[in-house]
């Protein structure tokens, strides 16, 4: 896949399949955690949602999310026979689970809000599993993102040495 189409993880046609025998974020794949009337999967949405945003910066506008979810036929304000009202369970179930962050950008004419990954995403995967599932998907490895891959692995770093010491040096 040439660089220049890096952030294009999302063609229409693509589905993600989840698979409940494993457990949390930390599998991407799993679709059980969140879910709504009868049981009815959700992770897949904040799977695409925070590789939306990590493929962007980091943070992404609103807008952007809205064009890639209306190219799955998922629109705000409809109601989705999965999902029930979109902007609802994105704005407000993800973020007071803690799944994402949701602010509106300081200075911003007209205003407008962005997305990051919340502080539970954070906790339970990392951006190198979220790409690894991303490329997986798309039948190739995770080196085909070359500066997606670069900052996981730096996540992934950051995460280890985190872990072995409980408190930083200043």
């Amino acid at each position: 896949m040439p660089g220049d189409k890096e952030s294009s993880y999302f063609p229409h046609e693509q589905r993600f399949q989840a698979h409940s025998e494993t457990q949390g974020l930390e599998d991407p794949t799993y679709d059980g955690r969140l879910s709504g009337e009868g049981g009815m999967p959700k992770t897949g949405l904040l799977i695409i949602i925070l590789a939306v945003i990590f493929t962007k910066g980091n943070c992404t506008i609103e807008e952007e999310v809205w064009e890639l979810l209306n190219m799955m036929d998922i629109y705000s304000g409809m109601k989705h026979f999965i999902f029930g009202e979109p902007r609802e369970f994105i704005t407000k179930d993800l973020v007071q689970e803690k799944y994402l962050e949701y602010r509106q950008v300081a200075n911003s004419d007209p205003p407008y809000c962005e997305f990051l990954w919340g502080p539970r995403a954070h906790a339970e995967t990392s951006k190198m599993k979220l790409l690894e599932f991303l490329a997986k998907n798309h039948g190739t490895n995770p080196g085909c993102f070359p500066s997606h891959y670069e900052e996981a692995l730096r996540d992934e770093g950051e995460s280890q040495s985190q872990k072995g010491f409980p408190w930083k040096f200043v």
